[in-house]
Order: C-alpha cells, then sequence, then structure tokens
C-alpha cells in the first residue's frame, strides 16, 4: 500500500514531496470560497444565457410512410408491408432534405431561404419502430418555424412518390407554432 505522500522528481533532479492529506485539509478549509466561485460561475452562466443567447424554436410535422402506393387499395396490411415500409423510412427523410424538395419548397416561400439555409434548420429522425417520421425546422421565430415545417409536409410527399412509385407517404400532423423555446436551456447552461 502506497504512503499518501509522494517522492517526484522534476527536470532539475531536485526532489520534492506532496502530502496528499495537507492538500485536502487545505481544500476543505476553503469550501466556502470554493462553494462561491461555483456559484458566482452559475450565476454568471445563467444570466448570460437568458440575455445574450437567441432563443430558438423547433416545430415538428409527422409523416407517415407507406409502401403502398397512394392510388392503389388493399384489404389489409401484412407484416411484410409494414417492414418494407419501416426500411423505406430513412430513405424518405434523405428524400425529405434532398436538394430536389428545398429547392421547391424555397420556391414555395418565394425564395426567402435558400436550399442550404433551410437544411441548416431541418432535422428529421424515425418515431421509434414505427413508419412514421418526424421533421424538425428549427429557428429563433416561432411562426416561421411552424410554416417552414408546414410547407416541407407539402412538398415532401408529392416528391417522394414522384421519386419512389408504388409507394405514398402523409402528413399525420402538421407542426403548431412552438409556445416555449427548444434551446437554450438555462437549466443545462447552469449545469455545465
Amino acid at each position: 500500500m502506497r504512503d499518501l505522500s509522494e517522492k517526484t522528481t522534476n527536470r532539475g533532479g531536485d526532489g520534492f514531496e506532496i502530502d496528499l492529506s495537507k492538500l485536502i485539509m487545505a481544500y476543505v478549509r476553503k469550501w466556502w470560497l470554493i462553494l462561491l466561485c461555483v456559484a458566482i460561475t452559475t450565476a454568471v452562466t445563467m444570466i448570460y444565457t437568458a440575455n445574450f443567447v437567441t432563443p430558438k424554436y423547433t416545430a415538428t410535422v409527422s409523416i407517415y410512410v407507406n409502401n403502398i402506393g397512394a392510388e392503389q387499395t388493399i384489404n389489409y396490411l401484412s407484416d411484410s408491408n409494414l417492414n418494407a415500409a419501416q426500411r423505406l423510412v430513412q430513405t424518405y427523410i434523405q428524400i425529405a432534405k434532398s436538394d430536389r424538395v428545398m429547392n421547391k419548397v424555397a420556391e414555395v416561400l418565394n425564395n426567402r431561404y435558400t436550399a442550404s439555409q433551410l437544411k441548416a434548420m431541418f432535422s428529421a429522425s424515425k418515431v421509434a419502430e414505427t413508419e412514421i417520421f418526424q421533421i424538425n425546422i428549427t429557428m429563433p421565430d416561432p411562426a416561421e418555424a411552424a410554416r417552414i415545417a408546414n410547407t416541407i409536409a407539402d412538398v415532401a410527399p408529392d416528391t417522394i412518390s414522384e421519386l419512389i412509385e408504388g409507394t405514398s407517404a402523409r402528413v399525420v400532423d402538421y407542426a403548431k407554432t412552438p409556445t416555449r423555446p427548444s434551446s437554450p436551456s438555462i437549466r443545462r447552461s447552469a449545469i455545465e
């Protein structure tokens, strides 16, 4: 078992000892100073985040993926149809954020944004083990975020059906104007 004090040598060849028990006691005696520093840092971070970081809002649309064309009818939905639709979700997400879709969305929005700007606001993810994916638009203006998300929801399904024959996509939920910012989180900033 090692002793709490260790002998080390610096580059000059002179030895010195560090007594860890004395070092720990020095920190324990100054606990109030350490706590004060943590409190001040937390307060400054929270004030900075609340006053100087622009809040961003996320609007979300949900889209259902189907491997059966919109014009086709079926009497039952088999496991193979569901599995095929689940595998198509990632393909649909890639098409939804493609230049082809983003350029159409930009046109509908009167070229207020470029495809690159729209892609920077865009994120998407599959919803659990379902045939549904969500598209999120994150930006400082909550109403505009919802408008862009809903425009993508209007444009993407038709473009997907054009590109992948025999499939369809339908909007499950349109975006509502977010009422709370998705970032920054003042609480998370304080903890970090």
